[in-house]
């Protein structure tokens, strides 16, 4: 509502089908409005929570909470605002974001489980894969990874750089040691 791109102006918003739930089950605080709830079907009106991000740029400092947004042909109601949070990489800045209700999607899209546990969430695992196949023997081939591990995976080249620069100042160290024994 109300917002005017300028000349140029790329438009294309990351966004995420969620379910309720998904807010606190991550720890991603609602600063306003409500998260998603089993009444956000396909037949009530289609809402979005949006990220901080999001409010700044296109809402200018306004609430969000009511707003509307188009997204393709469809208008969405705007009914929580979120936290700001890392979508992509941990060392990311804030970028605005969109979360939809997964009950309100027109067709299935990738679909990602996240369990909390009380221990080592390598050890569910196994269990997650026997209940899933319990459920459908199709649905048996699945990845799952501790979220730690997904976390610090876009951090490897960053490892192996800090890795290479210890050795080579080690190195260094040990040359400038011996160079000033001589």
């Amino acid at each position: 509502d109300a917002y005017v791109p300028s000349r140029g102006e790329h438009m294309t918003v990351a966004h995420s089908m969620v379910a309720p739930g998904y807010f606190r089950l991550l720890r991603i605080p609602l600063l306003d409005g409500r998260d998603f709830s089993a009444l956000d079907t396909r037949d009530a009106a289609p809402v979005l929570i949006v990220n901080e991000a999001f409010a700044r740029r296109y809402f200018a400092g306004t609430t969000p909470m009511g707003r509307r947004i188009r997204a393709g042909n469809r208008l969405f109601t705007v009914v929580g605002l979120a936290r700001d949070s890392k979508y992509y990489y941990p060392t990311e800045a804030p970028r605005p974001y969109v979360y939809a209700s997964s009950g309100q999607a027109d067709m299935p899209a990738d679909v990602a489980f996240y369990v909390r546990t009380a221990g080592d969430p390598t050890d569910a695992i196994a269990t997650l894969r026997r209940e899933a196949g319990a459920l459908d023997p199709a649905a048996a081939a699945f990845d799952a990874m501790p979220l730690a591990d997904y976390v610090d995976a876009p951090l490897f080249p960053q490892r192996i750089a800090a890795g290479l620069l210890s050795v080579l100042g080690a190195l260094a160290l040990v040359l400038a040691a011996v160079g000033l024994y001589s």
